[in-house]
């Protein structure tokens, strides 16, 4: 029900049409525990109609997790989607342009 209340907004808000941006942060949204809750920036398109870019939505406590690379890519039926969160996949990093975070070493004493 959430999702069809998503796409019949989304619809509304952006025409029939709306840009690939407009079409990936709906899918991009349907993918957290609050979907009305998503806020984005730094969104931009890429190769093949791709789409990079950072979400923040509410986690299952109601609080703000903070915002977290994504990349959409574009495929005849809508987006697939895959948020890093953990800032780790390779994939993304490299289509997306950010830099992985590496897990710091303790030098021995």
């Amino acid at each position: 029900m959430r999702g069809l209340l998503m796409v019949g907004l989304a619809f509304a808000v952006t025409g029939c049409g709306g840009s690939d941006i407009d079409r990936a942060r709906i899918a991009v949204s349907e993918r957290l525990k609050d979907p009305d809750s998503a806020k984005f920036r730094n969104e931009r398109q890429v190769a093949d109609g791709g789409v990079c870019g950072e979400v923040n939505g509410k986690n299952g406590f109601g609080a703000y997790s903070g915002f977290a690379p994504f990349f959409a890519m574009k495929r005849p039926n809508g987006f697939d989607v895959m948020i890093d969160s953990s800032l780790s996949d390779q994939f993304v990093s490299k289509v997306c342009g950010y830099t992985i975070v590496s897990p710091q070493t303790k030098e021995p004493e």
